[in-house]
């Protein structure tokens, strides 16, 4: 290869240094793998409440406070968020438990959000720009193993994999954290929060992620061109078996 592709790839790896300098032992591929950052929980009311907490997805956009916990009253709203925030008075009337007389500005909360229509980071924008201090996406489809969960409309089709929530390439402006829950949990919450017009209390919290004499890390790369892949990943060889 020339020493153009040369130092492109010199140039990629310093990159990827970089990147597994600031994430350390964070693993942020977690929202694919069994075991998240985050624990999803309801504390109140406490049927809700499940041991261990909510299976769910993170979202890979937005900031994660690693470390911290947070617990607020949750909002759903069945506008999918694709066309911009709720207005002030839309948050009256289109939220539950109905939020009428009440300022959100007052308090955090969570927004509960249905998947569908957009991307995950436009929905999360919207409920971060609400004032949100973090979003629940639920599922629209029910996962095939699934036989508790309720399909959306009659004749829908099952999906195999939860999804990622991925980032769309905009999501640089999300400073909330999100998670994506199963359909069958997200439904049991909006029963609560629509039908009893009840109010839902959730506890999200950001782990730390327990090292041990191992750096782990997740190596990602756009599809490259073989003359620019391959000088990468030999020269990065090196400090892979470094670390």
């Amino acid at each position: 290869y020339n020493s153009s592709n040369t130092m492109k790839a010199r140039q990629s790896t310093a990159a990827l240094l970089n990147i597994f300098v600031v994430t350390g032992l964070v693993d942020w591929a977690a929202a694919t793998l069994p075991t998240a950052t985050t624990q999803v929980q309801v504390k109140n009311p406490a049927f809700l409440t499940k041991l261990g907490g909510y299976d769910h997805r993170d979202g890979l956009f937005g900031d994660l406070p690693f470390g911290s916990t947070i617990q607020h009253n949750v909002y759903y709203t069945e506008n999918h968020l694709c066309k911009g925030p709720l207005s002030p008075k839309q948050m009256e009337s289109d939220l539950w438990p109905n939020a009428t007389n009440r300022s959100l500005d007052d308090e955090p909360f969570f927004l509960l959000i249905d998947r569908g229509d957009c991307t995950f980071v436009q929905k999360v924008r919207n409920g971060q720009q609400m004032g949100a201090a973090a979003v629940l996406l639920g599922d629209n489809s029910c996962l095939c193993p699934q036989t508790n969960c309720t399909p959306s409309f009659e004749g829908q089709t099952c999906q195999k994999l939860e999804p990622m929530m991925a980032d769309d390439g905009s999501g640089s402006d999300i400073t909330i954290p999100s998670v994506l829950l199963f359909k069958q949990d997200a439904d049991a919450i909006k029963n609560v929060l629509k039908d009893d017009n009840s109010p839902v209390v959730m506890e999200l919290s950001f782990l730390i992620p327990s090292p041990d004499d191992r750096v782990e890390y997740s190596l990602w790369f756009v599809p490259l061109p073989a003359k620019t892949l391959t000088p990468l990943l030999t020269e990065f060889k090196a400090y892979s078996q470094a670390l």
